[in-house]
């Protein structure tokens, strides 16, 4: 079986998707130490309509944690609903966008849930208009002992559920051992992703 294992992203870039296409298991892998200046929480997006422009951050409001917490236990801030609505108006191209749709509105500004929760829901959500399959699992479900770091971690997570080959993003290529796959029993794969536009999927999605 062909499985991805990545963090779960705000609204990532097309090549993240890939995995998904090209995988026929993804596992959120919500079991280690939130990444603070990661992809997990936020995501660059265009405030007007100027295809020339950078971007910048959209953050979503999640609550004070120590440098430890694992993304699985993340909360969103007290006021976090107040201060979202406050946060995607600072990019009115966006927030007018999600005012003509409605499944989008509901999906992006419903806060009521853990953060794992409302990144797994949104990355559904962008499957579906994608039309890709949304096949996952949880890391956290898996009950991987901590004494599992880096490699052996994801060497654990694959066996664990059947994996014979293991999709991975072209920078993880400093990250993983072609030999060490291999002598486990797993095919080691680098997607290309080089000509995949870098910019958050939210603004395909929204037409922005």
């Amino acid at each position: 079986m062909k499985i991805a294992i990545m963090q779960p992203y705000f609204y990532p870039y097309a090549g993240y998707f890939e995995l998904f296409r090209q995988s026929e298991l993804f596992v959120i892998y919500d079991c280690v130490q939130f990444p603070r200046r990661g992809w997990v929480h936020r995501n660059k997006i265009r405030r007007t309509n100027d295809a020339h422009e950078s971007g910048e951050w959209l953050t979503l409001p999640i609550a004070s944690c120590s440098q430890q917490t694992k993304i699985k236990d993340l909360s969103f801030a007290q006021d976090a609903e107040a201060e979202w609505y406050q946060r995607l108006q600072r990019f009115p191209t966006l927030y007018q966008a999600l005012q003509n749709r409605q499944d989008a509105f509901e999906t992006i500004c419903s806060l009521d849930v853990p953060p794992v929760d409302y990144l797994v829901e949104n990355l559904r959500f962008a499957c579906s208009f994608l039309g890709l399959h949304f096949n996952v699992v949880r890391s956290s479900e898996l009950s991987i002992p901590e004494s599992y770091k880096a490699q052996d971690r994801i060497l654990k997570i694959l066996k664990e559920l059947g994996g014979s080959c293991y999709n991975n993003l072209p920078g993880g290529r400093e990250l993983y051992s072609q030999e060490d796959f291999r002598d486990n029993g797993i095919e080691l794969n680098f997607l290309e992703t080089m000509h995949i536009s870098k910019k958050s999927v939210l603004q395909d999605i929204l037409g922005i």
